[in-house]
């Protein structure tokens, strides 16, 4: 599963794991150096709904290099609102200074806008509210 340890989605699902359904987390390219599976071994990969196709896409495109018969989902698990977003954010930001995210600390929306604000060289600042389970963005030109 491609996801973020101790996102609730992420761990409801690993709680389901068992011997005979091994569920292994991937966060990063290095997870899958890591994995030592046979080539030939039918497996198959989900992703983390609140992803975008920019938060998958390097670890997707590994993933298939490492084992070229992995089975994708019949259909995409990517939350396109989240990409939609994103974009959003990038297409924003070319005209701000900075860049008010306000979301939950473990949110993968308001992680992912945080750092393509970093990303630009722009400042961030990511402020938790109790009780916001996704992400709202405020870009600010001073």
């Amino acid at each position: 599963m491609i996801g973020h340890a101790g996102h609730p989605e992420v761990e409801g699902t690993l709680g389901q794991s068992n011997a005979s359904s091994r569920i292994t987390l991937v966060e990063s390219i290095k997870d899958i150096k890591d994995l030592e599976l046979s080539k030939d071994l039918d497996i198959s990969y989900t992703t983390q709904t609140t992803l975008s196709v920019d938060d998958t896409q390097e670890i997707v495109d590994s993933l298939k290099a490492k084992f070229p018969k992995i089975q994708a989902p019949k259909k995409s698990d990517i939350c396109y609102a989240t990409q939609n977003r994103q974009d959003s954010v990038k297409s924003m930001i070319k005209n701000s200074e900075m860049l008010l995210v306000i979301g939950s600390k473990n949110s993968s929306n308001s992680a992912s806008n945080s750092s393509i604000s970093s990303s630009c060289a722009i400042s961030s600042n990511n402020t938790s509210i109790s009780g916001i389970a996704s992400s709202s963005v405020v870009a600010i030109r001073v």
